[in-house]
């Protein structure tokens, strides 16, 4: 039994304050001699866990102190398996406890860990979030779609500062005039994790996989494909049955990366959460909380300088204090640079559900709650601060309240995690005195986006409380927001909505420009605002802190405001 079982057993027995006890006792408790249990007790002393008072002469009570509690014991032997490396023991025992103290966990959260060891770098980090799937149709959080653009690739990127797409598994493309035929030209050479080959018969049986999975505005475009020739390994061409010049749009989305549909199909429970990818890193274990990616020898690309990546999370684990995302990188810490980031910013909206009855949907009662609702807008209260305009909205929204009979109801409210929870909680604090100042009850529950599309909570509430981002390829980023099945916007619209949201869609598909194209969905996003589809709440910009020394390189963020592992590299001494 080691050092640390024996003192657990003593101190549960004996602690945790001082106590006279004979070390005959202490060798029954520990079932050892007693010419053992004084060794014990000697090892202990010198680990600074206790105080012993010998007594002087045989057959005399001793004196023994406690200095340390079991729990705080284990915490350090939990910080030795973490700077050991030993992350999957530590995070294994984390897992089972009911309390931790919270400096042990900023402690935790807060120890990367970069190693050097026979030619290998190696990083240890805290992860950013609980891991629901990784395959990319699927997945719902910026967490997974960090993952996820580290393990696979997509057939085009598109840079919207530059309106332009962007090489990645094609190298080259082309189309009609009237943009009915599309053909991509492949990488050659392209292999899975696994070592089977990413060919245009791959990247086909993925249409067919999106066709039957993904309910985003792509997939009307997907249907619009006539047929596909695959007339080599390396090309693929798409024949539409109408013109469509926005087309690559399909492929660029994180949704769209590429995976071996074979893999899945023969193990689809064990694909979610240890897939199989094309891109720079490998997934060599995940488990709960506790991932490793490695290098891929054989990516296409770029070779990572990093050779091992070892994630945990303990964000959700025993109350942890949940933080703005800041970076700490110091290694030799012999000149440390600091630098704040800032980040696009997103947009908070309240949606009303119309797949559900309610006093929401009575006549006037969103419009009147629009008006109430903008003083909320910290931009508005600032620009425009005029306390007896906000009272005088007020009292007549109270007023209409009142008139209709609607004081004393409940309304429910749900909200989608946004990994932002303070800002979360103070809004939905906001929202709920609002509502009483209004006569109402506000009731408020928060669930993780990856349960809405597949729970029914989501028809239970009459209002949800959402945010809005942007994607590196905005349009796309736009459609998805505004007509994916699965999103919370599009899918609680009344049939009306969304018959005129398709028919746009439809017009967007044609456009022969993404100007013209983002005309229509400025339409779009008006026409939802006109109606009170959806009430803008505020708007809110954000930075991150790096802070890292001048032997970490290549520290970047990606537009999901996580580290690109692939471009980080530590200098060593022969560098400098």
């Amino acid at each position: 039994m080691k050092l640390e079982n024996h003192y657990i057993t003593l101190y549960s027995h004996l602690g945790p304050t001082d106590v006279n006890v004979f070390i005959s006792e202490i060798a029954e408790l520990l079932s050892c001699s007693e010419r053992h249990a004084k060794s014990l007790i000697k090892q202990m002393q010198d680990q600074q866990w206790i105080t012993w008072h010998a007594s002087s002469g045989r057959g005399n009570v001793s004196k023994l102190c406690f200095h340390i509690s079991p729990q705080r014991l284990m915490q350090q032997q939990v910080q030795r398996w973490f700077e050991n490396g030993d992350l999957k023991r530590a995070i294994t025992w984390i897992e089972q406890q009911t309390e931790l103290d919270q400096s042990f966990l900023s402690w935790i959260n807060e120890y990367p860990q970069w190693i050097q060891n026979n030619g290998m770098d190696i990083l240890r980090y805290p992860g950013y979030g609980h891991i629901h799937t990784l395959i990319p149709s699927e997945i719902t959080s910026k967490s997974e779609a960090h993952i996820v653009e580290h393990v696979f690739n997509r057939l085009l990127q598109y840079n919207s500062e530059k309106d332009e797409f962007v090489q990645e598994l094609a190298h080259y493309w082309e189309y009609d005039e009237e943009g009915l035929i599309w053909r991509f030209y492949l990488r050659k050479g392209i292999v899975f994790h696994d070592g089977s080959p990413l060919t245009s018969e791959v990247i086909k049986e993925n249409i067919e996989f999106w066709d039957k999975r993904n309910c985003s505005w792509k997939l009307n475009m997907v249907e619009d494909i006539d047929h596909i020739d695959v007339s080599s390994p390396t090309v693929i061409t798409f024949h539409l049955n109408k013109p469509n010049r926005l087309f690559p749009h399909v492929f660029t989305d994180v949704k769209s990366m590429i995976i071996p549909v074979h893999l899945y199909k023969n193990n689809p429970d064990l694909f979610v959460l240890n897939p199989v990818g094309s891109g720079p890193f490998r997934i060599k274990e995940h488990i709960r909380n506790y991932l490793v990616l490695e290098s891929f020898s054989n990516y296409f690309g770029y070779q990572p300088l990093l050779d091992r990546i070892e994630l945990y999370n303990i964000a959700n684990q025993i109350g942890a204090e949940t933080k703005p995302i800041d970076y700490r990188f110091l290694y030799e810490k012999s000149v440390v640079h600091t630098h704040k980031k800032n980040l696009p910013p997103y947009g908070m909206y309240i949606v009303s559900n119309h797949q559900k009855a309610g006093i929401h949907r009575q006549p006037g009662f969103l419009k009147m709650l629009a008006i109430v609702i903008k003083w909320l807008n910290p931009t508005h209260n600032n620009q425009n601060k005029d306390e007896s305009q906000t009272t005088n909205d007020l009292i007549k929204a109270k007023n209409w309240f009142e008139e209709q009979g609607l004081t004393g109801q409940t309304i429910s409210l749900i909200a989608t995690n946004n990994e932002d929870h303070d800002k979360l909680n103070l809004l939905l604090q906001q929202l709920t005195h609002l509502f009483l100042e209004l006569g109402i009850t506000l009731h408020t529950d928060v669930f993780q986006r990856n349960q809405l599309p597949s729970s029914e909570q989501l028809y239970k509430a009459e209002l949800i409380l959402t945010s809005l981002s942007h994607g590196e390829d905005k349009f796309d980023s736009f459609m998805n927001a505004l007509s994916l099945n699965t999103n919370v916007i599009y899918n609680s619209l009344p049939l009306e909505a969304k018959g005129f949201i398709r028919s746009l869609a439809q017009e967007i598909q044609q456009c022969r420009d993404l100007r013209t194209a983002y005309n229509h969905l400025t339409q779009i996003k008006t026409f939802l605002l006109d109606h009170n589809y959806i009430l803008f709440l505020c708007e809110y910009n954000e930075h991150v802190k790096l802070e890292f020394d001048d032997s970490i390189q290549g520290v970047e963020l990606n537009r999901y405001h996580r580290l690109q592992y692939q471009k980080l590299w530590l200098k060593n001494e022969r560098e400098k």
